[in-house]
């Protein structure tokens, strides 16, 4: 779905956009992950068997463990197109010094992969993201090709946000930026892009973590229903007012319930910051999968949470967090399969926490869950 990148290039997005920018046959380095390390001194090239390396700068060593479902998909892709992946720029979650254009072309590598998600716009500001447009400038300027994996873009203002005036006034003024492959997964993200940012080449494709494909459930579920909260500033109404509502609804029905939200893994798993970032993504990914699977029915307001349960077949209900991003991602993923109707997916999508409740209330009542 959407574009295919591959060892010689990439091709023409399969649901909409422009022509892609032929990645070439040379070395690509990548904002995801680490599959071999390259011994000291060793430069980059082909790797044993002749396959190309990409190396990895950006990782998502944080909390949320949806980013790393990103991620995962990101590397699933990156390994389907026979790339051995390695890190020129370091695995602390952060753009580090070293993780320039001058370094990367000295190390050999000509294209780089930016890690994707929820990342472009005002929603999180961070170091990353004040330094990527210049990072993109500066890659472009000397020939690189620079993939963005696919992001939501939110601007808070507007088109009069501070922030988007400054990256078009970097981007913009560049004119090879056919070198940029710009990554939308959401139509309102697109056209964000396209209305902003005309020179790119903006392509609307799924989010990464549906690369991961079909998953099986880490084990049965444990409780009637799992309620999967977010508890930062992309809530709506709050987590504790979530919570409440939740516990009272469930309660008053006789239904068991756990309420958590991705800071709360460690638990249900024994967990140990991988030394290598290469164990990293799917080691979250378990650990994502084993919590959601405890639940028979599962009530979120988190993106990847809902990504997830389809992913492992598990019945979810899913109302929107701050700015509307579960039901615009599952559009462009979903819309033009007829076998991935709502129902097909086990998911359905409702306005509140109240509405969820409910939903979910009534499904486990149902005779499908062996109710009456």
């Amino acid at each position: 779905r959407g574009v295919l990148l591959k060892r010689g290039g990439v091709q023409r997005d399969a649901h909409r956009g422009s022509e892609a920018v032929k990645a070439g046959p040379g070395r690509a380095a990548a904002a995801v992950s680490d599959k071999r390390p390259r011994a000291p001194g060793e430069a980059a090239g082909a790797a044993p068997g002749g396959r190309p390396e990409a190396g990895a700068g950006l990782s998502a060593f944080h909390n949320n463990l949806g980013d790393s479902f990103i991620w995962a998909g990101e590397l699933e892709l990156l390994m389907r197109m026979g790339y051995e992946i390695d890190y020129p720029c370091g695995e602390n979650g952060e753009f580090n010094k070293t993780c320039n254009c001058a370094s990367l072309l000295q190390q050999g590598f000509d294209a780089v992969f930016i890690n994707g998600g929820g990342n472009w716009g005002t929603v999180w500001n961070s170091k990353h993201v004040e330094y990527r447009p210049l990072f993109i400038r500066d890659c472009v300027q000397k020939g690189m090709k620079v993939f963005q994996f696919p992001v939501s873009v939110f601007y808070e203002k507007g088109g009069d946000d501070p922030q988007l005036h400054r990256e078009k006034k970097i981007l913009n003024e560049e004119s090879r930026l056919k070198n940029f492959v710009m990554m939308s997964r959401s139509h309102n993200s697109f056209e964000t892009m396209t209305k902003h940012f005309p020179s790119l080449n903006n392509i609307l494709i799924p989010d990464a973590a549906f690369g991961l494909g079909p998953l099986a459930p880490h084990g049965d579920p444990k409780v009637d229903v799992l309620c999967f909260f977010r508890v930062d500033k992309e809530s709506v109404a709050g987590q504790e007012k979530n919570e409440q509502i939740a516990r009272s609804k469930l309660t008053a029905a006789g239904l068991t319930h756990e309420i958590m939200d991705w800071k709360d893994f460690g638990k249900y798993m024994k967990y140990y910051r991988a030394k290598q970032a290469h164990y990293l993504p799917l080691h979250r990914v378990h650990m994502g999968n084993a919590m959601i699977s405890r639940g028979r029915v599962v009530v979120c307001d988190r993106l990847h949470v809902a990504v997830l349960a389809a992913l492992i077949r598990r019945p979810h209900v899913y109302f929107e967090p701050s700015y509307g991003k579960i039901v615009k991602c599952r559009r462009v993923a979903f819309e033009n399969f007829v076998e991935c109707s709502p129902h097909s997916l086990h998911g359905a999508r409702v306005e509140n926490v109240e509405s969820a409740i409910d939903t979910a209330i009534r499904w486990i009542q149902s005779p499908m869950f062996g109710g009456d």
